[in-house]
């Protein structure tokens, strides 16, 4: 219970009061009428003159709490105005703090944005970059494979006879040993022709001599275009022995065998030096790539100086600026 309801309790009990003295004192004066008039008239004259005071009590208590109940009204009425007032600035602080925040999000996402589009560049960038090293190396593997197989063409012939199927042997022999291994032997009846076959690498030509009991032979070099392997052909003249004839069948056949292994080591050699030149093209590749890098670091290493350097300019620029306004 609050004071003014309290002091209003009070006010109300004291009235009842007043009204109750009030009944009791009008009856008593009743009662003394009928013995003595003038106790009547002093009775009645009191009484009358108690009633107005108890009216002006009771109009001047009501007035005190009328105007206490307003008094009392402004003040509530004055707190829920200010209350209202700090509630409407605490939403506009609120609302004006939501829309800073909003804000640096907004930037944070926009620089963001402008990071991923950056990675994105530099990514296209950097697939494209793939792709002409791949077109590079195509144009390479290309090239490299066009130089193997000019290394085939125009095959170098040395048409040499010698006198005895043993000369001819040696002279093959010797042949195989400085390279030339394509090269095999045709006998048409005592002659032995040797048919010494290589590839334009040789940077000179080879002369070999080959000394027999009646006579010398010595080798010619010759170039022709005609690539292909030497055939073997053998044949036996009429007026020869049966014994010459048997054995110069026998040296043909150790001929043909060794051609085969001279043949199968050539295909050897052939894919041994594809293999290293595949290796020395992926070692150039390499080194190029790390050299690429290298470099997109120093590009990014003096975008980054340049980019710090503006900052710092414009920064300095800014202070000069407020310096000059103040």
């Amino acid at each position: 219970m609050s004071e003014f309801q309290r002091r209003k309790e009070q006010i109300l009990k004291g009235l009842l009061d007043e009204e109750d003295s009030s009944t009791s004192a009008a009856a008593a004066n009743c009662s003394s009428s009928s013995n003595s008039s003038s106790s009547s008239s002093s009775s009645s004259s009191r009484s009358v003159q108690h009633y107005p005071n108890k009216d002006k009590h009771t109009h001047s208590n009501n007035i005190q709490t009328n105007t206490q109940i307003k008094t009392q009204n402004k003040q509530q009425t004055q707190q829920q105005q200010q209350k209202q007032h700090k509630q409407q600035q605490q939403q506009q602080q609120d609302t004006e703090e939501e829309t800073e925040e909003k804000e640096k999000e907004k930037e944070k996402t926009e620089k963001e944005k402008e990071k991923e589009r950056e990675k994105e560049k530099e990514e296209k960038e950097t697939e494209k970059e793939k792709e002409k090293e791949r077109e590079e190396e195509k144009e390479e593997e290309e090239e490299s494979i066009v130089s193997h197989t000019d290394l085939k063409v125009e095959p170098l012939i040395i048409h040499v006879e010698a006198a005895t199927a043993a000369a001819a042997a040696a002279l093959l022999h010797a042949a195989k040993e400085a390279g030339l291994r394509d090269s095999g032997i045709c006998c048409y009846g005592r002659r032995f022709i040797v048919n010494i076959k290589g590839s334009t690498r040789m940077e000179t030509p080879i002369i070999m001599h080959t000394t027999n009991s009646s006579s010398s032979s010595s080798s010619s070099s010759s170039s022709s275009s005609s690539s292909g392997s030497s055939s073997s052909s053998s044949s036996s003249s009429s007026g020869s022995g049966s014994g010459s004839g048997s054995g110069s069948r026998g040296e043909e056949g150790e001929i043909e065998t060794d051609k085969e292994t001279e043949r199968e080591k050539d295909t050897a050699a052939n894919t041994e030096t594809k293999a290293a030149a595949a290796a020395a093209t992926k070692e150039e590749k390499k080194e190029k790539e790390k050299n690429k890098k290298i470099n997109k670091k120093e590009e990014v290493i003096v975008s980054q100086q340049q980019q710090q350097q503006q900052q710092q300019q414009q920064q300095q620029q800014q202070q000069q600026q407020r310096q000059q306004q103040r």
